[in-house]
């Protein structure tokens, strides 16, 4: 019964999840030039607060048990 739905949970995640691209084009100065290019995906505000709230549910679990 768990199975199913995990199952669920998982196809309902697929269906909504959103894809970004990034696109983008440097022209280097300097021949022996070293840049480094980093990118993340977007983390909005409520993505966070909502990975504090899953912490903070952890934690007071841990100091029940």
């Amino acid at each position: 019964m768990i199975e199913d739905s995990d199952e669920e949970q998982e196809e309902l995640e697929e269906k909504v999840r959103v894809h970004y691209s990034l696109s983008f084009s440097y022209t280097f100065e300097y021949d022996d030039d070293i840049v480094f290019f980093s990118h993340f995906y977007p983390y909005s505000q409520h993505d966070l607060e909502s990975t504090l709230d899953s912490l903070l549910v952890e934690q007071e679990a841990q100091k029940s048990s």
